[in-house]
């Protein structure tokens, strides 16, 4: 097994120049399993816990579904700030600040359908109106992922990491071959990638 994955590692491999092959090679330790279970991802691999839970659609009488876990070719979306609704004035009414939740979020949940959306990384927390938003449109989402993770996934998957939900709009979404989720949905595959960025062996 480690011999064919040394092979296939040295046939595909292609670091840049005066680079050493650990810049894009990276083994990853799972938990569990054993030494055979090993395999090679023309990707990344990283730690991070998905919420994929069953609820109910707003948009579709008793319709219970779940995230997916599983994606081909998925447009990815990188957000290194909360997806939260900031109150610009203040106010008595606990309406009127649901109402403008409910109309910023829309917006801008809208910009990424423009951009069809299906995978989105948050670096701190999503709020509830979004979150079913999201939901709605079948749009998978992690919270909490570390600055590195969403580092590394732009680099693989050729986007860049947003500072703000404003910049939406006039961003390329990222993609690659297939995303996926295993072990217990602790792990994220993202697969396919450019051979020239990186590699892993998990």
């Amino acid at each position: 097994m480690l011999e064919m994955m040394a092979t296939r590692a040295a046939a595909s491999l292609a670091p840049a120049v005066n680079s050493s092959i650990n810049s894009i090679l990276k083994i990853k330790t799972l938990q569990g399993g054993q030494r055979d279970d090993s395999h090679y991802i023309d990707g990344l691999v990283c730690r991070q816990n998905i919420a994929i839970k069953k609820y109910k659609a707003t948009n579709q009488s008793n319709a219970v579904r779940t995230m997916p876990t599983d994606l081909e070719n998925p447009r990815i979306l990188l957000l290194a700030c909360p997806l939260e609704h900031e109150r610009i004035s203040f106010t008595s009414s606990l309406e009127a600040l649901r109402q403008q939740e409910e109309e910023h979020m829309g917006m801008i949940i809208k910009d990424m359908c423009h951009l069809d959306i299906n995978l989105l990384l948050v670096g701190g927390s999503i709020c509830h109106t979004a979150r079913e938003k999201l939901m709605n449109r079948n749009i998978v989402f992690a919270v909490g992922v570390k600055p590195s993770v969403l580092a590394a996934v732009a680099s693989c998957c050729k986007t860049q990491v947003l500072l703000s939900p404003e910049q939406v709009l006039g961003t390329v979404p990222g993609s690659c071959g297939r995303w996926r989720v295993e072990k217990s949905l602790k792990y994220m595959y993202f697969e396919g990638c450019d051979p020239k960025v990186r590699h892993s062996v998990a």
